[in-house]
């Protein structure tokens, strides 16, 4: 009997064993994963943290330093008065730079203190403020977005489980140049791509799970991405898209488990309060917009023509809602039992659709020679409504240009690999790989029907749902392999993404990867190498006794002479264009500013340049120096 007894005791603490011995398995495995983010989270603050004081792109002096006072500070400055009005900053509008670029308030005194003198068409800047402005406003955001890293490899974990797919994803989006670039600059957009992709990834979670926190921080992201820019407005249908795919790939599952009914209700609410809780944040952050309520109106409803829009959504919900309260989707399981084929269909085409867009964008300008007879519009978007008068497959060409050019190649073999696979086989996150690549379609043709031609800066917001596909791709070579198969593959991954970001630093946001040509370019050099050309000009004697003229914002802000910018030459004499000393010229102040070059060139040439920055071996991304020829040097070195 006491044999018997003791190995009864022996069966009992058997499985508690066991189980006491995964639980440290599991726990030694998330401590090797946790450690694994740290590295890439690490390359992120190396790469980001460097050149922060060495350049200055457009418009970003109007929101941290104008003549008087930045927006950020108008926003801080409002609330502080409570002057509710004054806190409608800018029409984008901006506001969560002044929250998080805006941290740099707390340690900035006498902003006037940037410039120095301002008359006769120039400008005299202080370079030691302008570098201490720099710092102390672009470091809380590169920060920032390196902690929201961690919230992507979370929010990645808890949507699919697969801690490898997890850090892939925060990896690349980590270490993707043209987004470590634009964390770098204080713009709205480097705001708008985290909250956006932040709500996305919520909204996922929601849909899967239907808690309420998902809900909340789906909204609360989505909030804060209206007060970037409104262009988050496209997410307001978008949702809904995503809410009725999840019924359509799901029905089978639902049926079975018996929760449709319960599933329908909680998720048309869910979206009514993500969508009236990111429109409240959006007005609790813009106090403006309680006071004058009309600014709700024409920021959200009449932007872009969303009201018919947002009232097809609303109708969409409510009978959704209405179907599962009343006649307990009775109308839902009938059109979705009828409707499955399409969850085979659909994704199959978008994919092949996606696959050959990229595969044509590609080629087109590699080494086909525009076989597509794409008209060659000016590099930098904006409004171009000739676009509208293109074929349709040439306006999907021309908006698909700038994303795939600048992802890393590693980045576009994974996408590649995951559609063409995709066509084939189901992808082990089907639901997630449809929505993710509907967005790219839905979005270039918005912006298509906004006669809007993107840039790089413009599809942002595409980045971290292109490098989320790419961390599905790479899940789907790893899935089957061992632990440490995967994770020479994942040291590779980062290996291959870190040399893409090596090839073009300092200069991230210039990133184009090899397949376009060395003669093209997909961005200019936008504020970059103005630095470099100061300090150029600073060797060739003392700048205070100096007067330069540039064609772009980049250069005047670290020169401690006399500085002229962009169209100043208009009201130019001829005698204050003769005593300028040097020229400074880049791709994007030509693109902008032709006229004030002419009226230099008429006065004396600029053939030869004395000093040349080519970004990234594109020609055609440069920064030059010329010297006037005619100027007595009048100055002595340093």
């Amino acid at each position: 009997m006491e044999t018997k007894t003791e190995e009864a005791k022996m069966k009992e603490t058997e499985p508690k064993e066991t189980e006491k011995k995964r639980a440290e398995i599991k726990k030694d495995k998330s401590s090797w994963f946790l450690a694994l983010l740290i590295i890439p989270l690490v390359l992120y603050f190396n790469f980001g943290l460097r050149h922060l004081t060495q350049f200055e792109t457009a418009d970003e002096h109007l929101w941290i330093s104008d003549l008087y006072t930045g927006r950020i500070q108008s926003y801080w400055n409002a609330m502080a008065s409570e002057n509710w009005k004054g806190t409608r900053i800018n029409d984008k509008p901006g506001i969560t730079l002044a929250y998080v670029a805006g941290i740099g308030t707390w340690f900035e005194n006498n902003v006037q203190d940037k410039i120095v003198k301002k008359a006769n068409l120039t400008i005299t800047y202080n370079p030691e403020k302008t570098t201490e402005t720099f710092y102390i406003y672009r470091k809380p955001q590169v920060v920032f977005t390196g902690l929201m890293g961690i919230f992507f490899c979370l929010a990645l974990w808890r949507l699919t489980r697969k801690v490898w797919l997890a850090l892939a994803g925060a990896s690349l989006v980590l270490l993707s140049p043209i987004l470590i670039g634009i964390s770098q600059i204080i713009n709205p957009d480097a705001m708008l791509w985290i909250f956006s992709s932040a709500s996305l990834l919520s909204f996922f979670v929601f849909l899967k799970e239907t808690r309420f926190i998902d809900a909340f921080l789906a909204a609360f992201f989505l909030g804060l991405s209206l007060l970037s820019k409104y262009v988050a407005l496209i997410f307001f249908p978008f949702f809904l898209v995503m809410l009725l795919a999840y019924l359509l790939f799901y029905y089978t599952e639902l049926i079975e488990q018996k929760t449709l009914l319960r599933k329908t209700i909680e998720i048309t609410l869910g979206y009514i309060f993500i969508i009236a809780g990111s429109i409240g944040l959006f007005a609790l952050g813009m106090p403006a917009a309680i006071v004058n309520t009309s600014i709700i109106y024409k920021s959200i409803f009449e932007f872009g023509g969303m009201q018919n829009i947002l009232l097809i959504c609303a109708g969409v919900n409510l009978v959704l809602f209405l179907d599962a309260a009343l006649l307990k989707s009775f109308i839902a399981k009938f059109l979705l039992k009828y409707l499955q084929f399409l969850k085979i269909v659909l994704p199959k085409i978008l994919y092949l659709a996606m696959l050959v867009l990229a595969a044509a964008t590609i080629a087109n300008w590699s080494f086909m020679n525009n076989f597509l007879h794409t008209p060659i519009l000016e590099v930098g978007g904006g409004k171009r409504p000739i676009i509208l008068t293109f074929p349709f497959y040439q306006q999907m060409v021309l908006q698909a240009k700038p994303l795939f050019f600048s992802i890393t190649p590693i980045a576009l073999f994974l996408i590649f690999f995951l559609w063409a696979k995709s066509i084939f086989r189901r992808s082990s996150f089907d639901y997630i790989v449809f929505i993710l690549s509907l967005f790219f379609l839905v979005f270039f043709y918005t912006v298509t029907q906004q006669a809007l031609l993107v840039n790089v800066r413009y599809s942002v917001v595409l980045y971290p749902f292109a490098l989320t596909l790419a961390a599905i791709g790479f899940y789907e070579i790893i899935k089957n392999l061992k632990h440490y198969y995967s994770l020479a593959l994942f040291l590779l991954l980062l290996g291959a993404s870190y040399l893409s970001v090596s090839k073009i630093q300092p200069f991230y946001f210039n990133y184009s990867n090899d397949l376009l040509p060395k003669n093209s370019i997909i961005t200019t050099a936008w504020g970059y190498g103005g630095y470099e050309a100061i300090n150029y000009i600073k060797s060739q004697g003392d700048p205070k006794n100096m007067k330069i003229w540039a064609n772009y914002y980049g250069a005047c802000p670290f020169f401690a002479g006399k500085c002229a910018v962009e169209g100043s030459t208009k009201w130019m004499k001829e005698s204050e264009i003769l005593n300028i000393d040097y020229v400074i010229l880049s791709q994007d102040g030509l693109s902008k500013n032709k006229k004030g070059l002419q009226a230099i060139n008429e006065i004396f040439p600029t053939d030869n340049p004395v000093w040349e920055l080519v970004i990234d071996g594109r020609p055609d991304n440069f920064v030059k120096v010329y010297k006037n020829p005619l100027k007595q040097t009048t100055y002595e070195n340093n």
